[in-house]
């Protein structure tokens, strides 16, 4: 399953790879097989109000809700219950767009809390997303490996692609080899010319909320 430089999007049953179960290391209950949703495009941008992420049937896959009041942004994403599980905060100060996402448990055993805190509840770094410099859109995904440290880039653990100039589209790998065909198929975000929405297919065991923040923090740098 190797990657896909430019071009048309690639099918889903060609582009996912199998995964084994890791439900300690998502920040919700992930599906035991290839997951359906849709998303609105800049989700994470729109004000006043929460906002849901749903499955083709309609049901609520997950809620995000943008906290007004905060000195910077602040957004929290919700599960299918509507318990927080995420916090997304944008880096302050630094040289391109750099975002972290929170959970409200540990990432590994013995990883002492942030500073950060949501609804009076400590925060434990998660995942540090950010853009690449790049002529097509490239985010990465580092993961926490000390107490508020996260992984080097060549250790990512997640690394999204479009397939091309201006496109709003996102293939997402699980790992970041420099060998596109050891790469493994993680995510697609698909989006029709002139549609608001995104169609978002996620390989099983794979962290669904992780996937969320992504696309709605590329959607936000990209505006």
């Amino acid at each position: 399953m190797g990657g896909v430089c430019c071009g048309k999007m690639p099918d889903a049953v060609d582009f996912l790879a199998q995964f084994p179960p890791e439900p300690e290391k998502c920040l919700g209950k992930p599906s035991d097989e290839v997951f359906t949703f849709n998303m609105t495009q800049k989700l994470i941008s729109l004000n006043g109000q929460d906002h849901s992420i749903k499955t083709k049937d309609g049901q609520v896959l997950a809620t995000l809700q943008k906290k007004a009041l905060s000195l910077r942004d602040r957004y929290v994403l919700k599960d299918y219950a509507g318990e927080p599980v995420a916090c997304i905060l944008e880096k302050v100060m630094s040289i391109g767009p750099v975002f972290f996402v929170y959970s409200f448990k540990p990432y590994f055993e013995g990883q002492l809390p942030t500073s950060e805190k949501q609804g009076g509840k400590p925060l434990y770094a998660w995942a540090k997303v950010w853009r690449k410099s790049s002529w097509v859109n490239e985010y990465h995904i580092c993961m926490a490996i000390e107490n508020n440290k996260y992984a080097p880039d060549k250790d990512a653990s997640y690394k999204a692609l479009s397939p091309g100039m201006m496109s709003e589209q996102l293939m997402v790998y699980k790992g970041c080899q420099a060998d596109a065909q050891a790469q493994l198929g993680c995510c697609l975000v698909k989006k029709a010319a002139m549609s608001p929405t995104y169609d978002v297919t996620v390989a099983a065991n794979i962290d669904l909320i992780l996937m969320i923040a992504l696309i709605g923090i590329k959607d936000k740098v990209d505006k």
